[in-house]
């Protein structure tokens, strides 16, 4: 996160939902460039766990760490991070993110650890010039009901 992802730590990706043979299509890319899933190997199950509404773990091949956590959408969180997701390009490299006020106010309301707090400090500090603090108090709202 801007700048900041230590090696050891793991990536969270969420998608949307997607039927199993696009599921195939991107397992199968995933595997071509070098990566393989922690928790099972055959494109059925991965897609099962999903299904179920659980997370499965890639990481590259030899390695477990650091590793990517890959899930579902599963509520309007999810949803609203897809939705307004911003894309941070990095040279000819490009990644979508959710947009910053949602992240600071999950790591402020929901998370709350230390190293949560702190991230959402240097998000603040960082983005300053850019942030709505009104949606970071939105947001901080609909979190509190939800949880």
């Amino acid at each position: 996160m801007l700048g900041r992802a230590r090696a050891s730590e793991d990536i969270n990706v969420i998608i949307p939902r997607i039927d199993f043979l696009i599921f195939q299509s991107l397992y199968k890319d995933i595997k071509k460039n070098g990566y393989y899933c922690i928790n099972v190997d055959k494109d059925s199950e991965i897609f099962e766990y999903l299904e179920g509404n659980l997370a499965v773990r890639f990481a590259r091949k030899n390695t477990m760490i650091p590793n990517i956590e890959l899930k579902w959408a599963k509520n309007e969180f999810d949803e609203i991070s897809l939705k307004n997701r911003i894309e941070i390009n990095i040279g000819t490299f490009s990644i979508c993110v959710s947009q910053l006020e949602m992240q600071i106010a999950f790591k402020e309301m929901v998370l709350k650890s230390p190293k949560d707090l702190d991230d959402a400090l240097h998000i603040r500090d960082v983005a300053k010039e850019y942030l709505d603090d009104k949606l970071i108090e939105k947001y901080k709202v609909m979190l509190n009901e939800f949880y």
